[in-house]
């Protein structure tokens, strides 16, 4: 009995020798590691296998397989015979995408990912579309139904709307309202209905003597174009005596007067004379003219008065 006892001491004594004894360590840093490489610095510093637990947790940044964090922390002093637990990613929390095209206007579907916890990439895209409304998401990356981890971010494209059509403003001046809105129309524009009146001696009363835009600017179909009319009195009232020699012979032949004033562009004399004659004729005519003869409809002659 009493060399047992003495076995059971001499035993317990070398136990507790061992464990006094046990080398000490200064834990080394394995955060970032994929866990085998972790796992093989853990060992060549002395440390057993079934001492390394590993915690698998979500990370948002840190990738699967790798570890996030060590405890005992790096640099704390540690017998190699202590448990060493290592938290390791298993990847970000994931997420399905939810269907946000075809119909969504953008708020809504903003609402739609934060519901599903994800975000909008920024900014947000935006494209021209003949099938989209304006405002209505047409496009959406990733697709619907792919997954993506928690917060991430979805690339939303939203429509414009139909590519617009530009069109030149066409020359108002001399023009009445009617003619104006007439002729904005031909090229898909319209007439602001807000129209100035102004005093002018150069424009008869009614007629256009300013735009705006001015006449040969681009701008989209639909723009409203302004125009200021004139109140008159407009220019006075004044006579070209215009003669015109008729050719050589003993025949008939047409004789045609045309004017260009601040009334636009008329006929102020057609008829018929005989060779070998010259036509006086007194034309009126409005500010400053210009006046054209026509014999046999070929242009004899022009006279531009002021």
């Amino acid at each position: 009995m009493a060399l047992v006892i003495l076995g059971l001491l001499g035993a317990g004594a070398a136990a507790f020798q061992l464990y006094i004894n046990v080398p000490e360590i200064s834990m080394p840093s394995v955060a970032g590691k994929a866990l085998d490489e972790a796992r093989d610095i853990l060992q060549q510093q002395g440390f057993k296998n079934k001492n390394i637990q590993v915690s698998w947790n979500n990370h948002p940044t840190v990738p699967a397989g790798r570890v996030i964090s060590q405890d005992p922390p790096a640099g704390t002093k540690v017998k190699i015979t202590r448990s060493v637990t290592l938290s390791v990613s298993q990847g970000a929390e994931q997420r399905t995408v939810p269907k946000v095209i075809g119909g969504l206007m953008l708020n809504n579907a903003i609402t739609t990912l934060n519901q599903s916890e994800l975000n909008v990439a920024d900014p947000v895209q935006e494209r021209y579309s003949n099938d989209y409304p304006q405002g209505v998401v047409m496009d959406q990356e990733p697709k619907p139904g792919q997954t993506l981890a928690r917060g991430a971010p979805v690339v939303l494209t939203v429509s414009k709307g139909p590519q617009p059509v530009t069109c030149q403003v066409p020359d108002l001046t001399g023009k009445t309202v009617e003619q104006a809105r007439t002729e904005l129309e031909k090229v898909k524009l319209k007439l602001d209905e807000n129209v100035s009146r102004v005093t002018s001696t150069d424009y008869l009363s009614g007629q256009v003597i300013a735009q705006s835009p001015a006449k040969g600017t681009e701008v989209q179909e639909g723009t409203a174009v302004q125009v200021t009319i004139s109140d008159g009195p407009g220019p006075v009232k004044r006579i070209a005596r215009i003669e015109a020699k008729m050719p050589d012979d003993k025949k008939e032949h047409l004789l045609r007067i045309v004017v260009t004033d601040a009334r636009g562009t008329n006929e102020a004399y057609v008829g018929t004379h005989q060779g070998d004659k010259v036509v006086v004729k007194e034309i009126p005519y409005y500010g400053k003219a210009n006046v054209q003869v026509y014999i046999d409809k070929k242009l004899a002659g022009e006279q531009l008065f002021e």
